[in-house]
């Protein structure tokens, strides 16, 4: 306990010993390194984000293509259909799950950018006039990036679920010109 009234009574002290310009200075460096901060962390979300994307493309792409080749070879009807389900499957749980991540992740970049608006609101209010009178496009526009994402893994959840009509009929059509043959 003691410790943190050293402490506490240090601070004060040096901030009774700093004149008001030197507060201002402090001040104003603080400001400026909790927006770099805030501005930090929505790039470092926002690249988290973009790999979570790419990865989720990535592994659907291959695993609809390669596993939709490799289960129409197998023989066995039932053991191909059972195989380009559960690949569709996967597929869309993939896709949910970067569609869920990257909408906790635009509310987390959202944030940040407030709270970088508001320092500046509160320290700087020159800053913030300037920064207000220059908006990007407004938040509600109709394509901004993570809806763009998000339509990207509709695309890909819609892609998947259509390719099991069409792996069904696939299979099936082949079993059955097989059969015929026989």
């Amino acid at each position: 306990m003691s410790d943190e009234i050293a402490k506490f009574e240090s601070k004060r002290s040096i901030e009774e010993r700093l004149s008001e310009e030197d507060l201002a200075i402090l001040h104003r460096e603080l400001c400026r390194s909790y927006y770099e901060h805030q501005y930090s962390r929505v790039a470092k979300l926002e690249e988290q984000s973009l790999r979570m994307t790419s990865m989720v493309l990535t592994l659907t792409t291959a695993f609809l293509s390669l596993g939709y080749t490799y289960f129409k070879s197998i023989e066995s009807t039932i053991d191909s259909l059972l195989g380009i389900i559960s690949l569709i499957v996967i597929a869309i749980s993939l896709n949910t799950f970067a569609i869920l991540f990257n909408g906790r992740t635009e509310g987390f970049t959202d944030v940040h950018k407030l709270r970088a608006k508001e320092i500046i609101n509160k320290f700087s209010v020159e800053i913030f006039d300037l920064d207000k009178s220059m908006p990007f496009p407004p938040a509600s526009a109709i394509w901004t990036r993570y809806r763009i994402v998000r339509a990207i893994h509709w695309v890909l959840i819609a892609i998947s679920i259509l390719l099991l009509p069409v792996s069904y009929f696939d299979v099936v059509s082949d079993w059955f010109i097989s059969a015929k043959s026989l």
